[in-house]
């Protein structure tokens, strides 16, 4: 079936190919175009109407394709389409900046539609029947399975209808038993799978960072010995650099807050179900980070936390504030540790001082980006 959607995804990866902007994996042009296609199946539903109507539209045009609004649309598209080349694996090598791509996949759209425009090009818009496919919710990652069984049956099915509409489709199914649901999507699931599958991802994602939802995690308080850090404006950059540095190493959430001028209070949530199985070692570690971080607040003449984590990365923190391990007197005294629902990284925020943990080791999942020529 010939597309609207299939010719613009063949165009634009096509037209990087000639300009040699992109260096497509051996055997990865039809995947490429899947996934380029996916990104704009769920666009072009804002964008065809606008183009029936520049169809009719004599004398002077205001608008590339009709509306200001189908421009917008198809400069968002661009920018997604631009996105996933960089994290395509079906993507060995980009020798062109962002810019230029975004410059000539904009080109190739531009030139197609016209033509569709014009009825230069023969397409078959009309969609294939279907009886919808099915997606297994606790397929998708760790944060939507987790996220998933926690809701109830009626905010799980708002949920994925949000998803499903922002992406062009409609929600068929959905069994909580079996962890899935059914989608109806312009094109089926060979052209929009993907993006829906992203949809569903951030729905979830949003529902934790509303706090709607909780993710198990580990609280700790933290007892300061001094207070002298608590004045010092440079704190609130070195708790969230530790939180940063944590979340870099280890595919968790980190967040370290102020409770008084002698308490801290450090929140870690895996993201991932390999984190979750390595939670208090990865917990040690932003503990070493926070030690790190206040250590050089602490020490005189240190200007960089990077200089101070660096000489201090193999052996313990020679000053700075200490800080021990206590219990809140809100939490149960069996454990200071617990797990948690909490998932949402707060902002960091600081009145308080240094803390002094020990150390654990954690494994390094940083995803890397693709360099750009």
């Amino acid at each position: 079936m010939r597309t609207l959607n299939h010719v613009l995804a063949s165009g634009v990866v096509e037209a990087l190919q000639a300009q040699e902007h992109v260096l497509v994996a051996p055997s990865g042009g039809d995947a490429l175009c899947d996934e380029v296609e996916a990104i704009i199946a769920p666009a072009l539903i804002s964008i065809t109407p606008h183009l029936e109507e520049r169809r009719d539209v004599h004398g002077e045009v205001t608008s590339t394709f009709g509306h200001e609004r189908a421009d917008e649309a198809v400069e968002t598209m661009v920018e997604q389409i631009t996105e996933r080349l960089m994290e395509s694996d079906h993507v060995d090598d980009i020798f062109a900046e962002d810019r230029i791509i975004r410059r000539d996949a904009f080109r190739a759209i531009r030139e197609i539609l016209m033509e569709y425009i014009r009825g230069e090009i023969e397409i078959d818009d009309e969609p294939e029947p279907s009886d919808g496919f099915e997606v297994r919710l606790d397929a998708l990652g760790y944060v939507v399975s987790t996220v998933t069984k926690q809701l109830d049956e009626q905010t799980l099915s708002d949920s994925l209808t949000r998803a499903a509409e922002s992406v062009g489709g409609t929600v068929l199914g959905l069994d909580m038993g079996k962890g899935a649901a059914t989608f109806d999507l312009l094109g089926g699931a060979e052209v929009g799978r993907l993006a829906l599958e992203e949809a569903i991802t951030e729905t979830m994602v949003a529902l934790v960072d509303a706090d709607i939802v909780e993710l198990p995690g580990i609280e700790q308080v933290l007892g300061v010995e001094s207070g002298d850090l608590h004045r010092d404006p440079r704190l609130v950059g070195a708790l969230e650099r530790a939180a940063n540095r944590t979340k870099q190493q280890t595919e968790c959430e980190a967040s370290c807050i102020v409770v008084d001028a002698h308490t801290l209070l450090a929140t870690l949530t895996p993201l991932s179900a390999e984190a979750v199985a390595e939670a208090e070692l990865h917990f040690d570690v932003f503990l070493a980070r926070l030690e790190e971080e206040l250590a050089a607040l602490a020490t005189p003449g240190t200007t960089t936390t990077d200089e101070a984590a660096a000489s201090e990365s193999d052996r313990a923190p020679q000053s700075g504030a200490r800080a021990s391990r206590k219990r809140s007197s809100s939490r149960s005294p069996a454990s200071s540790r617990k797990a948690k629902a909490g998932a949402s990284e707060k902002p960091a925020r600081a009145s308080g001082t240094g803390s002094r943990a020990r150390r654990g080791h954690g494994k390094t999942n940083g995803k890397k980006r693709r360099a750009k020529g």
